[in-house]
Order: C-alpha cells, then sequence, then structure tokens
C-alpha cells in the first residue's frame, strides 16, 4: 500500500470528510489547508514533512507514519525492497510464534489482523520487539487497531521451527541439519509446505513416513500437534535433521 492509498484507506475508514479533517486541525493546533487535504487525497501532490506530521496528528497515526510513507515513495528501489523484505521477514517471526501457541481458527483470524496492519506498523514493531521475541517468555504486538498478545515457544527461531517436538527437543537444545538429498523413510526433515493457503507456507519439522494409501505422511511426535498428508508438489523438504545437542 502507497503512501495516498494510506491516507485515503484511513479517511474512509474512520468516516472523515475533509471538512472534518480540517476542522480537527483547530483542536490539534496544526497549520494543514484545505488545498493540501484536496491535493493529498486526489493523489496531485506528496506533503511536506511537515504538513506529513500534521496530518498523521490528525488521522491519530504515529507522528512519523506518513514521512515515512512519502519518503518510501520516491525512494530507490533497492530501499523499497529491504523495507518489504524486512517486513516479511517480522511477519514470518510473527506468524510462526502465533502458530506455535493457538488452535488453528483462532491463528487464521490473528494472521487476517496481520494482513490490515501497514507495512509502517509492522516495520516499527519489528525493530521493537526483536530482543523480546528472542529473551523473553511471551510476546505483546500492539498495532493501531490491533493487539495480539500470546505466549512464546519454548524455542529461539534459530533453534526450532514450532513446538510440536516437544519434549523431544527442549529448549536450548541445537538442531544439526545435513543435505536433503539423502532423505530415507523415518528420518526427521526440516519441512516447508508450499501451499499458502495452509499454515502461509510456516516451515515445520516431522518424521517423514509414507501412509497407506502411498502418500507423503509428515508426522507428529506430539498427537497434540497436526501430521500433514502431502501430494508430491505440496511440499518442499529443506533439509534432513542429522542431530540434536543438548545445551551445555
Amino acid at each position: 500500500m502507497d503512501y495516498f492509498d494510506v491516507i485515503n484507506e484511513l479517511i474512509a475508514e474512520k468516516g472523515l470528510s475533509q471538512t472534518q479533517i480540517f476542522n480537527k486541525r483547530k483542536d490539534l493546533d496544526v497549520k494543514i489547508s484545505k488545498r493540501d487535504l484536496s491535493n493529498v487525497t486526489n493523489k496531485k501532490v506528496i506533503l511536506t514533512e511537515e504538513k506529513n506530521c500534521e496530518l498523521s496528528k490528525i488521522l491519530g497515526l504515529d507522528e512519523e507514519e506518513l514521512p515515512f510513507m512519502a519518503y518510501l515513495q520516491h525512494a530507490p528501489e533497492d530501499l523499497k525492497k529491504f523495507v518489504e523484505d524486512f517486513r516479511d521477514i517480522i511477519l514470518n517471526i510473527i506468524r510462526l510464534y502465533i502458530n506455535s501457541g493457538l488452535p488453528e481458527e483462532q491463528f487464521k483470524e490473528e494472521i487476517e489482523k496481520l494482513r490490515k496492519s501497514r507495512s509502517y506498523e509492522i516495520v516499527k514493531t519489528g525493530w521493537g520487539c526483536l530482543d523480546d521475541i528472542i529473551d523473553e517468555n511471551s510476546i505483546n504486538i500492539k498495532f493501531q487497531n490491533n493487539e495480539i498478545k500470546y505466549a512464546k515457544p519454548e524455542f529461539a527461531p534459530g533453534q526450532i521451527i514450532d513446538n510440536s517436538m516437544y519434549p523431544l527437543i527442549e529448549k536450548g537444545n541445537r538442531i544439526h541439519y545435513s543435505s536433503k538429498y539423502d532423505v530415507k523413510i523415518g528420518d526427521l526433515v526440516l519441512l516447508k509446505i508450499l501451499n499458502k493457503d495452509r499454515y502461509y507456507n510456516c516451515n515445520f519439522i516431522r518424521r517423514y513416513m509414507i501412509d497407506e494409501m502411498g502418500k507423503y505422511l509428515f508426522k507428529a511426535i506430539d498427537p497434540n500437534f497436526p501430521s500433514f498428508r502431502l501430494e508430491k508438489g505440496e511440499f518442499e523438504i529443506l533439509y534432513k535433521v542429522d542431530r540434536i545437542t543438548k545445551k551445555v
């Protein structure tokens, strides 16, 4: 969503007319003009940094959000790509943690909240919460209109992909991977489900099996977590789990 889309969507969401927005400036002591509002809502002009800060206040945003979006509108492509890549990284981390602790239906609801969150919210939240994700026992993600709170799984992101292997893989244990090319029936594998409508492209550790119908079965050790029956082309084996070492 670009700079102009963010502004127009927020105005529509709040049900504000340009006159109502203009009148709010008196209460907030800002100087943005009706012409400025008309130009920006009609996608004619990107406002100055000062006026973007003022409009952010009027719309109830973080004061830096619209200046950030305005800069990004004409930023070099490499920077735009960096922001989008970082946004995806943060979303995937949050999806991972939500998936580890919630039933599937609630997981889908929380993911829908994330999808509706703007890039600025996710990027800013990402910078602020990375230490919490790694070091604390829970994480509280706060966006403009939503709050998502849930327990962190038993494992740090670099150590485990989901908590269905607990207690086989305990907190602090390290997983060592090897090539996927020597995988055989019964091995633990790091699995990526390619169907984006199912588990949102998350990665899982499962035991590689074949069921009685000859389908690929990726079995969870803990029966409280799902096993997957998948057709060829619906998954990718990323690595074989070679060994697990305990934290010293």
